[in-house]
C-alpha cells in the first residue's frame, strides 16, 4: 500500500491526510464529554476507533484502485454490472424499509453501509463512460437512456427518503452532461427531467413533511428556536464562540449536548468553536487545494473517460464540502450532507477515499510530466 500511495500526487495526498486527521481530532474532541463520566472506557471512543479503522481500510482500497487501470471500466459488461448492482442494492434498502414498516431506512447491515453514498461515485463513472463515447453510432440514444437510469436511481434514493442525496445526484449528473458537451438532443430533455424530478422531491411528502419546517427555520431560526431552528442557532453560536483563534481543542461547549450531530453534519461548527476562524479557513484552503488539483488532473488528461471521471469526482467533493459548510453557517436550508473526510461515517469516508483512488488511477495512467501541473 505504501508504494502505491507514494505514487499519489503530493498535494492531494497531503490534503486528504490532513482532512482525515482533522476529522479524527474532531471526533475525539466530541467524545471527550462522555469520557468524563465513562472514565476512558471503549464506548467513549468507539466512534474514533471505528473511524480510524475505516480510514485505514479506505486508504488501502484507494491504494489498490490507484494501481488498477481505470480504462478497464470502459466496457459495457463492467459498466452495466456495476450500475445493476447499485440499483439492486438501492432496491434492497427499500425492501427492508417497507418489510419492517420503517419510516426511514438508508442502510444495509443495520447502519453500516449507506448505498446512496457509493451511488454518487458509481454514477459519475457511469455517465463518464457514455459521455466519452460521443460520436459513436447510437451513442446519443444510449446517453439519454443512461440519464434516465440516473434519474431512476435518484428516485429510489428519494423513497428512502433522502431528498438531499437524491437532488445531489441529479445536480452532479446535470453538471457532467453540461461540461461533457452532451448533444442538445440529450442535454435539454435530461435537464428538464432532472429539474422536474428535483422540484417534485422538494415538494412531495414522504417520511414526514420536513421541507417547509426547514425552510422556515432557515429564514428565521429564532422564530423556531426550540424546534426546527434549534440546531441552526447552536451551530451559529459555536462559530461566534470560537471567534478568531477558537477556544481550544476539547474545550468547546456545544458538544455537551447542545448541538446534536456535532461530529457528523455539523462537524464544521465544532471546528469553528474550537479552532476558530483561522481553523475553518485552513480547512477551506485544504478543500480548495484538493479540488483544484483534481480539476488540474482532469484538464491535463488526454483520455476523455479519465478526464470526465476526474472532473466528476472533483465536482462531487467541491459540491459536498461547500454544501455542508453553507448549511452549518445557515446560508442554505439544513440537509444532512457530510463534510468529506471529516464527518463521522463509514460510508461517506470509504466512498470519498475510493473516489480519490480513481483520480489517482487517472493520474498514474497518463504518461505526462505531472510535475508541470503546478
Amino acid at each position: 500500500m505504501r508504494f502505491y500511495i507514494k505514487e499519489w500526487d503530493e498535494i492531494i495526498l497531503v490534503s486528504v491526510l490532513l482532512l482525515y486527521v482533522i476529522g479524527l481530532i474532531n471526533i475525539a474532541s466530541a467524545s471527550l464529554v462522555g469520557s468524563v463520566f465513562i472514565k476512558l472506557s471503549f464506548s467513549a471512543y468507539k466512534k474514533l476507533i471505528f473511524q480510524f479503522g475505516v480510514g485505514i481500510v479506505g486508504f488501502f482500497m484507494a491504494a489498490l484502485i490507484t494501481k488498477f487501470d481505470y480504462e478497464k471500466l470502459k466496457n459495457p459488461k463492467a459498466i452495466y454490472g456495476i450500475i445493476s448492482l447499485n440499483i439492486f442494492l438501492l432496491i434492497v434498502v427499500l425492501v427492508i424499509k417497507y418489510a419492517k414498516h420503517m419510516p426511514v431506512n438508508r442502510w444495509l447491515f443495520g447502519s453500516s453501509l449507506q448505498v446512496s453514498e457509493f451511488s454518487k461515485i458509481i454514477n459519475i463513472v457511469f455517465l463518464a463512460y457514455y459521455i466519452s463515447r460521443k460520436g459513436e453510432v447510437s451513442a446519443t440514444k444510449e446517453l439519454l437512456f443512461a440519464s434516465f437510469l440516473v434519474a431512476f436511481q435518484s428516485f429510489l434514493i428519494f423513497l428512502e427518503p433522502d431528498r438531499g442525496s437524491a437532488i445531489f445526484l441529479l445536480f452532479i449528473a446535470f453538471i457532467m452532461l453540461w461540461i461533457g458537451n452532451a448533444p442538445p438532443r440529450v442535454l435539454y430533455p435530461a435537464t428538464f427531467m432532472f429539474f422536474v424530478l428535483g422540484t417534485l422531491f422538494l415538494l412531495l411528502k414522504t417520511g414526514g413533511n420536513y421541507v417547509e419546517g426547514r425552510f422556515a427555520a432557515w429564514l428565521n431560526p429564532f422564530a423556531k428556536a426550540n424546534t426546527k431552528g434549534y440546531q441552526i442557532i447552536q451551530s451559529l453560536f459555536a462559530f461566534a464562540h470560537g471567534k478568531l483563534l477558537g477556544v481550544g481543542i476539547g474545550e468547546g461547549i456545544q458538544k455537551e449536548g447542545y448541538l446534536p450531530e456535532i461530529d457528523t453534519d455539523y462537524a464544521l461548527a465544532l471546528i469553528g468553536e474550537e479552532w476558530g476562524f483561522l481553523g475553518v479557513s485552513f480547512v477551506v484552503l485544504l478543500y480548495a487545494g484538493l479540488v483544484y488539483r483534481i480539476f488540474k488532473i482532469s484538464n491535463f488528461a488526454e483520455n476523455s473517460f479519465g478526464k470526465l471521471i476526474a472532473f466528476g469526482i472533483g465536482m462531487y467533493i467541491a459540491t459536498e464540502s461547500i454544501w455542508n459548510m453553507m448549511m452549518a453557517m445557515n446560508v442554505i436550508p439544513s440537509k444532512g450532507i457530510a463534510l468529506p473526510f471529516i464527518s463521522y461515517g463509514s460510508s461517506n469516508l470509504l466512498a470519498n477515499l475510493l473516489a480519490i483512488g480513481l483520480v489517482m488511477s487517472v493520474y498514474r495512467k497518463e504518461k505526462k510530466p505531472w510535475k508541470n501541473l503546478s
